[in-house]
C-alpha cells in the first residue's frame, strides 16, 4: 500500500501529506501521518544499546584478529615491529634467491629425462577467427544433457581411453582422464 511504500522510503513524503491536505481520503491521510511519525520517531536508547551489543557480540575477538594477521600485536613497539617485518622479508628474499641459484639448468633436466625436446616440428595451417562458427546450434544435444547422462558419457570416454584408444607409449603419461 501507499503507507508501506512511504515507510520504506520508496514514496516521497511531502509536506502536504504530513499536514493532511493531500488528495487522498481522510482515513488515508491519518494513516500516513501515523506511519510517518512512527518511522521518524527516535528509537529509545536502550533499544539501540541492545542492538549494538548484539552486533558487537558477533564480532571476532581481538586475539582472533591478531592470529589471522588482520590486526598487529599491540604489545610490541611499532619501530620494533617494523624492524621485525623487514628482517622477515629479508630472510624470505635470501631463501628464495638460494632456491633460484640451486635450480637445475636445462642440460641437467634433459639428462635426467625431465625435459624432452623433439628434433622435428610439425607446422599445421591455421585459420582466422572469422572463418570459424563457434556458436552451438539451438538444438544441440549438450543443452539437453542431464547430470546423470554427463557422468555416464564421462565414464564411457575414460574407459575408451584406458582400454581401446591407441596411444603412443611416450605420450601415454599425458593422456587426461576426467
Amino acid at each position: 500500500s501507499r503507507v508501506d511504500l512511504k515507510m520504506r522510503n520508496i514514496l516521497r513524503v511531502d509536506e502536504t501529506d504530513r499536514s493532511g491536505s493531500g488528495t487522498g481520503s481522510e482515513g488515508d491521510d491519518s494513516l500516513s501521518e501515523l506511519s510517518v511519525s512512527a518511522a521518524t520517531a527516535p528509537v529509545p536508547i536502550t533499544d539501540r544499546q541492545e542492538a549494538l551489543k548484539g552486533i558487537l557480540k558477533k564480532r571476532p575477538e581481538r586475539q582472533e584478529l591478531v592470529e589471522l594477521n588482520i590486526l598487529k600485536r599491540a604489545d610490541v613497539d611499532p619501530s620494533l615491529a617494523a624492524t621485525q617485518q623487514a628482517l622477515r622479508r629479508a630472510q624470505l628474499t635470501n631463501a628464495l634467491e638460494g632456491q633460484l641459484k640451486n635450480r637445475p639448468d636445462v642440460a641437467e633436466l634433459e639428462d635426467r629425462k625431465i625435459l624432452q625436446f623433439e628434433e622435428t616440428v610439425e607446422v599445421l595451417p591455421t585459420f582466422r577467427k572469422s572463418e570459424y562458427n563457434r556458436k552451438p546450434d539451438n538444438d544441440a544435444t549438450f543443452r539437453k544433457l542431464t547430470p546423470q547422462l554427463k557422468v555416464a558419457i564421462r565414464e564411457e570416454l575414460n574407459s575408451y581411453k584406458k582400454h581401446e584408444m591407441p596411444v603412443h607409449e611416450k605420450s601415454a603419461r599425458n593422456t587426461c582422464f576426467h
